[in-house]
């Protein structure tokens, strides 16, 4: 017998519920600092172990809305102007090599004139679990997600508000606390080959 799973949002919901969690709405000052963490979501992702599971890094890779890209390169608004005009989006992703990941992107979206910048990768043992654990805190904070059209023909979906999200040292606390939350005890974080940070 096949088991239909219930979909991200109505799981999220669900999950939230078992764990009686009260979320601040979107704009309250203190969603910059919460983490929707509760051991329910953790046992509900262990219960659905993904088939290519494995250790590799999770990484944090960022784009600019197009209108603002020229500007930023040029110097003219900093990132943290961008983020807090809200045209800044975030992904946190997993693979199994990045050396391989970081070219594809560059391959498939910016040889179409598609800026991706890198910020960061960490460890994981469970790079898939994190992801997945990642995204339900981002959607918990009402950051999204924001899914965008690409000049590469792809509608990527899994991009969320980095300002709604608090920045990128909330998205970093989310991912340290996944990593810790599932047993790994030590994280390596690393800047990716072709990181932009300023343009």
């Amino acid at each position: 017998m096949t088991r239909t799973l219930p979909s991200p949002s109505r799981r999220l919901q669900r999950v939230l519920r078992l764990a009686r969690i009260t979320l601040p709405r979107p704009n309250s000052p203190r969603h910059r600092h919460l983490h929707p963490i509760d051991r329910a979501m953790t046992l509900l992702t262990l219960d659905q172990p993904y088939k290519k599971e494995g250790p590799g890094r999770v990484y944090i890779n960022y784009i600019v809305a197009d209108e603002y890209v020229s500007t930023f390169k040029d110097g003219l608004l900093t990132l943290d102007e961008l983020i807090e005009l809200d045209t800044v989006r975030v992904k946190v992703g997993s693979t199994d090599d990045m050396r391989r990941r970081q070219p594809e992107y560059r391959r498939r979206c910016e040889k179409k004139g598609k800026k991706i910048w890198w910020w960061r990768s960490f460890s994981a043992d469970r790079r898939m679990a994190i992801e997945h654990m990642v995204h339900f805190s981002l959607e918990s904070v009402g950051a999204g997600p924001r899914p965008f059209s690409c000049k590469c023909g792809v509608e990527h979906r899994e991009y969320f508000s980095l300002k709604a999200a608090g920045g990128f040292l909330a998205v970093e606390q989310m991912i340290h606390f996944w990593i810790n939350g599932l047993g790994q005890t030590t994280i390596d974080a690393q800047v990716p080959t072709f990181s932009f940070v300023h343009g």
